[in-house]
């Protein structure tokens, strides 16, 4: 039975810390799986000590996201003298005051990885291979009749921050569990994690990241189903005494991905998808000029194209020059008319459609609520104003930033670093706020 360790235990807290307030909210994580992506037919060696043991396997990238209040973070200290390395696996969950309660994931462990060099949190995830009419037997059984076709050897993972997926209220940036946290410090003790918001990344490219389909094998032409499952043992703590199903269950931590074959050539189902988010993890901003942060995923194509748009409606188009989880960075304008922007206070919505062989998917969204910057309050500041300026700056901002903030939130500057002198007194005698 799963069972909370009490970290007033002398050994353990010269290990973890200290326990947390016990009034205080437990903040949990809520692990998702992206859908299986990047799906290719490869012949590679399956031997971890490249033995040419040479097999056809499909390979596939895969993403394990964090929807949660707080983090997901593993820890363990780790025994140098076992073979391989390793150490039992504790979940630390964080807490509204600052504290943190760590529990015991029973028959769980961080082990060392020979061919990967850093460290593994075991039981992480779980993919298989089903036909479409298996699968969708098995789904109309309520889960209890049917088989895969096949099962990928893979299930454990270095848990990190590799990509950013979701601006949730909880969302941190910059990523708070680099891939050096699945490395043990100085007293051998790793504390590896997901943070809200952020995605732990298997490129397609690694090793295991595969269905083997054997010596000789291939799959036959039809339509099949990828199903990647992260936590499928239940060993991760998503919520109270594991007390909510919804989050706790295999089909809440599930995605799968559809796709054909046809003589031995992968043929993609499902359009493209992605995501976007504006300024990384703000919630609100004074300026209508922008940051987004664009990254585009496909089941077997690559993204060559999205387009972004202020209503859904009206599009500017841009060429996808991102891959591997690292996101494309583009300048964008709230306000911009021509995309169907506006500079009215209040929330405002971007959409980018991502574009490969299939066309144009579906819209993904992300929002952030537009402030625009208090006008000054002067007799100068007043009579600028009035003359409906499209934007101004003040001469004599102190505020040590290096952007010029436009008064009108609509078009930021930069300040010169030569010859320029900043919070100067007013040469307006009345115009104490030097506006």
């Amino acid at each position: 039975m799963w069972r909370y360790v009490a970290i007033a235990l002398a050994a353990l807290a010269a290990v973890f810390g200290g326990a947390s307030t016990a009034a205080a909210k437990l903040l949990y994580p809520d692990l998702k799986t992206l859908p299986p992506r990047d799906l290719r037919f490869d012949r590679t060696d399956i031997s971890a000590e490249s033995l040419g043991e040479l097999r056809n396997v499909l390979r596939f990238s895969n993403t394990v996201y964090n929807l949660g209040e707080g983090p997901l973070e593993i820890r363990a200290k780790i025994n140098m003298s076992l073979n391989p390395p390793s150490g039992q696996a504790y979940q630390r969950v964080y807490d509204s005051a600052g504290g943190h309660t760590d529990i015991e994931l029973a028959g769980s462990t961080l082990y060392y990885h020979a061919v990967h060099k850093h460290y593994h949190f075991d039981h992480w995830g779980l993919y298989q291979l089903w036909t479409k009419a298996e699968w969708e037997k098995w789904i109309a059984s309520g889960r209890t009749a049917g088989e895969p076709y096949l099962v990928g050897k893979k299930t454990t993972a270095c848990v990190e921050d590799e990509e950013f997926v979701a601006s949730i209220p909880s969302a941190v940036w910059p990523a708070a569990y680099p891939p050096a946290n699945c490395q043990p410090n100085s007293e051998n003790v790793i504390a590896e994690g997901l943070s809200p918001g952020w995605g732990d990344t298997y490129d397609y490219y690694r090793f295991e990241q595969w269905i083997d389909l054997g010596e000789n094998g291939s799959l036959p032409d039809g339509t099949y189903v990828l199903r990647s499952v992260t936590d499928p043992n239940n060993i991760i703590f998503e919520s109270p005494e594991k007390s909510e199903t919804s989050h706790e269950s295999q089909q809440s931590n599930e995605a799968i991905t559809t796709f054909g074959v046809s003589k031995g050539t992968i043929i993609p189902v499902e359009q493209a998808s992605g995501t976007v988010t504006i300024n990384h993890v703000d919630a609100s901003t004074n300026s209508t000029q922008v940051n987004l942060q664009v990254l585009g995923r496909d089941t077997t194509d690559e993204v060559d194209e999205f387009r972004v748009s202020n209503d859904g409606t009206t599009w500017k188009t841009f060429t996808n020059s991102s891959y591997d989880s690292v996101a494309q960075q583009i300048s964008w304008n709230l306000a911009d008319g021509a995309y169907g922007g506006n500079a009215s206070p209040g929330v405002h919505t971007v959409y980018v459609e991502f574009h490969d062989s299939l066309g144009w998917g579906s819209a993904t969204t992300d929002q952030i609520e537009y402030q625009p910057p208090t006008p000054i309050a002067s007799a100068y500041g007043e009579a600028v104003s009035a003359d409906g300026p499209v934007s101004w700056w003040r001469l004599g901002d102190s505020s040590g930033s290096s952007v010029a903030a436009d008064q009108l939130g609509v078009n930021p500057g930069a300040f010169s670093s030569a010859g320029v002198t900043r919070g100067s007194p007013s040469l307006i005698s009345t115009d104490s706020a030097n506006a």
